[in-house]
């Protein structure tokens, strides 16, 4: 079954193939479309907008092209349900979308679609067509570049909050921090309180904070939503590229994200699809490289911590003091809205999910760990196997006896989540003290 996502762009763009399932179509209006089958919400081009007035700053066509790509493949991702698929997990997508320079995005075609098909586990197909540019487009020029040396992602959570403050640490002039949120706010909260404790350690004048909405909206109030959000490392990515690209065509873009986090290898072997995320892992990562040097964009993608635990970004951060004092303000949770359904504090971490256990063993190494800030405290009362809470804890332990039978299989583990082109020998020893951080965390009650 098929999927035909259509893209609007400008007032004018009243798009629609010839013999194609209507009951299959999804149309997405874009950048000032007034189209009435409104589905999504965003408030990008307001905040470009404000970029080019205080700034003089605008985005490349090919930058702004692939923001679109982004807000196409992040729509119908939530939006199409993967129990509509043939094995209930794989859809096929099918995408038409308005470009300045078509010949460049036909040259990238299968570049995208093997990079969004390893993403999100589905089948994309790309079709272009030509689009004018809009009234809300400007010059691509920037009057004060030099203001303005870095740009990185901040999520709100505790990788992006160091990474940013090693960065500010370097004293190289203001930095643009780019976030996202959607419905929930969870993260947001985070942002806004770690935002808070970099401009009061820093100074306002050396942050220029960047974010951005960008919500679906449900087909039918009846509907659900899809849960998996897999896609969302695109959107984000290209928020950053294309704020990066506005200040300068060779601005670097910043992803904060420890080793053990973005290589995300399936703790058992039954632990597939959604649970096997692949939002900053080497092998995407160097396919949107490459996606950007077949667009002729040469904005670099820099992750310091590639080779990482949490445990020793915290370790050697470069303002520890800082780190100390504002480290439980910071989001790492997969779930952090669940607390709501029982009346606890919305901003709350949940303490059995796979971001929590690692966030815990790493505060655990750096002496910081504090099991008050989380709902469950998995060393005293771990959560029963029989529930769906205790999945990413038992996995964990599952994980660790397995590493004992045989170490030297862990190469072939890393190469479950997907391929390793380089560096491989880095790969395992992150992937080894990654788990060595945990295993040393569970054990930590039991006096081991």
């Amino acid at each position: 079954m098929k999927w035909n996502i259509i893209c609007r762009v400008g007032k004018n763009d009243n798009y629609f193939p010839k013999n194609i399932d209507k009951k299959k179509t999804l149309i997405i209006p874009l950048m000032g479309n007034e189209s009435s089958d409104k589905i999504l919400e965003y408030n990008t081009y307001n905040i470009f907008n404000k970029l080019f007035n205080d700034m003089g700053c605008f985005p490349e066509n090919e930058a702004i092209d692939l923001l679109n790509a982004s807000f196409a493949v992040y729509t119908a991702d939530k939006l199409i349900l993967r129990k509509l698929s043939y094995d209930n997990w794989t859809r096929h997508l099918s995408v038409s979308l308005p470009v300045i320079n078509i010949e460049l995005w036909k040259n990238a075609k299968k570049t995208l679609e093997e990079m969004l098909s390893f993403l999100s586990g589905d089948k994309w197909e790309f079709n272009f067509r030509e689009r004018r540019k809009t009234d809300i487009e400007k010059v691509n020029k920037c009057l004060f570049e030099e203001t303005v040396n870095n740009v990185s992602l901040f999520s709100g959570g505790l990788d992006s909050f160091i990474g940013v403050s090693d960065l500010l640490e370097k004293n190289q002039g203001k930095i643009a921090l780019v976030s996202h949120y959607g419905t929930g706010g969870d993260a947001s909260i985070a942002q806004k309180q770690v935002l808070n404790a970099l401009e009061t350690e820093y100074s306002k004048d050396r942050i220029v904070p960047l974010g951005f909405y960008v919500q679906p909206i449900k087909l039918n109030s009846k509907d659900k939503s899809e849960d998996s959000t897999r896609s969302r490392s695109f959107l984000f990515l290209a928020h950053g590229i294309a704020v990066a690209n506005a200040f300068n065509k060779n601005t670097s873009l910043y992803i904060p994200e420890n080793g053990l986090i973005s290589l995300n290898i399936p703790l058992t072997y039954s632990r597939r699809g959604s649970l096997s995320t692949r939002t900053t892992h080497p092998y995407y990562l160097l396919k949107l490289e490459e996606l950007l040097g077949k667009l002729n964009l040469t904005n670099s993608i820099i992750n310091p911590y590639s080779f990482y635990t949490k445990g020793q970004m915290i370790i050697n951060a470069q303002n520890q003091d800082l780190i100390k004092k504002s480290i439980h303000d910071t989001m790492s949770c997969s779930h952090p809205s669940a607390g709501r359904f029982k009346k606890n504090s919305p901003h709350e971490h949940c303490g059995y999910c796979v971001p929590c256990i690692i966030r815990r063993a790493s505060m655990y190494r750096a002496g910081l760990d504090d099991y008050k800030k989380y709902r469950i405290d998995v060393l005293t009362n771990p959560p029963s196997e029989s529930k769906k809470s205790g999945r990413d804890y038992r996995a964990f332990l599952m994980a660790i006896e397995r590493r004992k039978i045989d170490s030297n299989l862990n190469f072939f583990n890393i190469l479950r989540s997907g391929p390793i082109m380089k560096e491989h020998q880095k790969y395992i020893n992150v992937y080894e003290n990654g788990m060595e951080e945990v295993e040393n965390f569970l054990r930590s009650n039991n006096g081991e």
